[in-house]
């Protein structure tokens, strides 16, 4: 009778590697018109930083490439769109974030021929960025203000200002513990209607975005006030004043996403945050992707 011995530890995962290696990824259906997602990623191999940049076709989610590079400058980007396979002559449309560099590669690649869609989650997110954690409600409630402009967060705003009064006293009381404890206990309050907000909406897709008309309301109201704002918030508005064209093109038509979320929950499932600095080398990084 033969006898079999085990395999070790390195050998298994050589016949993983090259099982690995040898698959081949689906490739993206010819349509007539490319819905095209672009974001990036920053992981670590051996303690050095890289970029993964991630092309994805919105429609079937299938990855046009998904590749770690050096570092990301508009050539490599470039670069990576013509391996890719996209095709320059199709119409196209193009999600990516609020990165200022990309109108100008992706009109030196596609020319006349595509539409870009800057990311709102993106931009929720750098407003979130320029409001502390602890900031007071009167904060709060400005940077809900600010994402009101493209989200529906009436009921939030309306619960804020409801609250607005009650600080007030407590802020002119001097008593900073209290105001403190209250402020902690208010906030937790907040995440949770936030949450049940969220949970009972029950809507999927942009079905909570408002329409053209009222996103030109209120971005207007925000600028009627602009000089109350901190030179931050200034920036940001006069950012999104600037943009307001390119970030209303969803206004257009049904057909043109309004986030980059696909990608977002892409990279979070095949590269989550708990992973991204725990690869030794380029190669098990690109296998692990797979």
């Amino acid at each position: 009778m033969k006898r079999i011995f085990p395999l070790d530890k390195d050998t298994i995962y050589s016949l993983i590697n090259s099982g690995i290696d040898e698959t081949t990824l689906p490739k993206p259906e010819d349509r007539p018109v490319q819905i095209i997602g672009y974001d990036e990623q920053f992981p670590s191999t051996g303690g050095k930083q890289r970029v993964r940049i991630t092309i994805v076709d919105l429609i079937s989610g299938i990855p046009y490439i998904d590749v770690i590079v050096d570092s990301k400058n508009s050539e490599t980007i470039k670069s990576v769109f013509l391996q890719a396979g996209v095709s320059f002559t199709k119409p196209t449309i193009i999600v990516t974030d609020i990165d200022q560099s990309y109108p100008k590669i992706l009109h030196d690649l596609f020319g006349d021929n595509f539409i870009h869609q800057p990311c709102l989650f993106h931009l929720q997110q750098l407003i979130c960025k320029s409001f502390k954690k602890n900031c007071s409600i009167h904060d709060e409630l400005l940077k809900y203000k600010f994402l009101n402009v493209f989200y529906n967060h009436d009921k939030e705003i309306e619960w804020l200002s409801s609250r607005l009064e009650t600080e007030d006293h407590l802020v002119s009381s001097g008593d900073k513990s209290k105001y403190r404890h209250w402020l902690f206990s208010i906030k937790s309050e907040f995440r949770i209607i936030c949450n049940d907000l969220k949970k009972s909406s029950n809507q999927k897709g942009r079905r909570h975005v408002r329409a053209y008309f009222d996103i030109v309301e209120h971005q207007l109201d925000l600028m009627e006030n602009i000089d109350e704002y901190s030179p931050e918030l200034q920036k940001r508005l006069k950012m999104m004043d600037k943009k307001f064209i390119d970030l209303t093109i969803f206004c257009e038509s049904q057909n043109i996403p309004t986030t980059n979320n696909f990608i977002e929950n892409y990279f979070f499932r095949t590269l989550n945050t708990n992973w991204k600095k725990r690869m030794r080398t380029d190669k098990g990084l690109i296998n692990h992707l797979k």
